[in-house]
């Protein structure tokens, strides 16, 4: 591609996303979450497990707008309850949340700390707690506008179950993959 076509490339996307910014909300603090969902992906050699988890808290997400795209102003902790875990199956989701260490470990807590924007998406980086045991992760993060005010922020970041010192599942007696994928979806609204 020559230098020039690059050149006019990169400023009809700047113009582009300068006009989309100026008529989009520009700041996003105070926002409403309309919608939220995490879920995790078990790989396993016998059947991949889902298990979906909508009843989370958080505490307050402060996001606002600039020209260059969306700002995480402050960090924000998000709890999953172990007994709102749902695979579908009644055993499998009690054997999951033992593995996770209920009853004695109520939740999987995480802390986002920052959000950076990565070439053309965004990465969060945090703190994830599992069975007492917190390690750094990031993931990788897009960001939709949905609405005048309203983005659809969604990604996944891979855990490992080693890293937590948690029993690898086993169905069969084949053991699941030594990872669980974890995808997360947010619809937000400015206030």
């Amino acid at each position: 591609m020559s230098k020039r076509r690059s050149r006019m490339i990169h400023w009809i996307r700047f113009i582009s996303l300068s006009f989309f910014s100026m008529s989009f909300v520009f700041s996003l603090s105070a926002s409403e979450v309309l919608q939220k969902e995490i879920s995790f992906f078990v790989d396993h050699p016998a059947t991949d497990v889902v298990g979906i988890c909508g009843d989370i808290t958080h505490s307050p997400i402060q996001i606002k707008s600039t020209l260059k795209g969306y700002v995480l102003t402050k960090p924000f902790s998000v709890e999953v309850p172990l007994s709102q875990i749902k695979s579908g199956d009644n055993g499998r989701d009690d054997h999951i949340r033992q593995i996770l260490g209920a009853p004695e470990i109520s939740s999987v807590e995480a802390t986002i700390d920052s959000v950076t924007l990565s070439g053309t998406g965004y990465s969060a980086q945090g703190k994830l707690k599992i069975k007492g045991v917190v390690k750094e992760f990031q993931a990788a993060l897009s960001v939709t506008p949905q609405d005048k005010d309203v983005i659809q922020v969604q990604g996944k970041t891979t855990v490992l179950f080693s890293d937590y010192s948690l029993e690898n599942p086993s169905l069969l007696f084949w053991k699941a993959k030594d990872q669980i994928e974890v995808r997360f979806l947010f619809l937000i609204r400015a206030k």
